[in-house]
């Protein structure tokens, strides 16, 4: 018997028991459990910020929800999971927490620091939607790759 069946019982008990807590969940469902800390932190600061600093967040979570959803079933190269977490742990959140920093009158609508917020989600906003459009389209283009190889192999 070795030591660890006498100290702790049968090697397969051990193996039960410290599998679940090495097993990370799946990418999107931590993406999702860190969109949904975003989301509620960018009600959190709605009061303060402007009504379409607040759109920009919505729209930005409307890109990535649908995107999370649909990575359940395809898989995505690490620099991609990279790019979308960093989205939103630090692309989005980053700028809210600066902005809460700057004085009254920077944070009025149309004032420096929203202009700035403005200018910045803007930006993270488009680089999301070509993120998405290269994601989907990957499908889209495996596709037509077997397409050109079914014609070829089948001669039409």
């Amino acid at each position: 018997m070795s030591l660890f069946k006498a100290l702790f019982g049968s090697d397969n008990n051990a193996a039960n028991i410290v599998a679940p807590l090495l097993s990370e969940p799946p990418f999107h469902e931590k993406a999702l459990e860190q969109l949904d800390l975003l989301d509620k932190f960018a009600k959190e600061m709605s009061g303060s910020i402007s009504t379409s600093v607040y759109s920009q967040l919505r729209t930005i979570d409307d890109i990535l929800r649908p995107l999370l959803e649909y990575l359940k079933t395809h898989d995505i190269v690490m620099e991609q999971k990279v790019l979308i977490q960093s989205i939103i742990t630090d692309y989005v959140p980053t700028p809210l927490e600066t902005f809460k920093l700057l004085p009254e009158n920077d944070k009025v609508d149309g004032g420096k620091g929203d202009l700035l917020l403005t200018q910045q989600y803007d930006t993270i906003e488009a680089n999301t939607r070509e993120l998405a459009a290269e994601i989907y389209g990957r499908v889209l283009s495996e596709l037509s790759t077997q397409a050109i190889f079914i014609k070829n192999k089948f001669g039409e």
